[in-house]
C-alpha cells in the first residue's frame, strides 16, 4: 500500500475534477480517466475530508488550477519534455503559494512553437 501524500491525493482530486468537467463538455472518454486518478488514491475517506477541506478554504477554483496544470503537462509530456517539467514546477509552486510565473510559462510555450 502506498503512503499517504496528502499533496498528492489534491493533485489527483483536481485532476479528475477537470477530467470530469470535461466529460460533461463533450468527451466522455474523461470520465474513465477521471475514475483512474479517483482510484489511486488510496484513502477514500481522508480523501472525501481533504476535498471538503479544500473546498471550503480555498472553494473549487484551487482544484481547477492545480488539475488544469497537471493535465496540460501531461498533454505536452511526450514531444516537450521540457515544457511539461515547467508545467509541473508551475503547478507545485502555485500549490505552496498560490502564484504562476505566465510571462515565463509563455516563454516557454513559445520555444515549442
Amino acid at each position: 500500500m502506498r503512503d499517504t501524500c496528502i499533496d498528492c491525493t489534491e493533485k489527483h482530486l483536481a485532476v479528475a475534477y477537470i477530467l470530469l468537467l470535461e466529460s460533461i463538455q463533450g468527451y466522455p472518454e474523461h470520465i474513465s480517466l477521471a475514475e483512474e486518478h479517483i482510484g489511486v488514491i488510496n484513502n477514500v475517506l481522508e480523501m472525501i475530508r481533504r476535498l471538503k477541506e479544500i473546498l471550503k478554504e480555498k472553494g473549487s477554483r484551487r482544484l481547477k488550477i492545480i488539475g488544469s496544470l497537471s493535465e496540460a503537462a501531461d498533454e505536452c509530456v511526450l514531444d516537450y519534455p521540457e515544457l511539461a517539467e515547467f508545467i509541473r514546477n508551475e503547478r507545485i509552486k502555485y500549490s505552496i503559494n498560490g502564484e504562476i510565473d505566465f510571462a515565463r510559462l509563455e516563454r516557454e510555450i513559445k520555444k515549442c512553437i
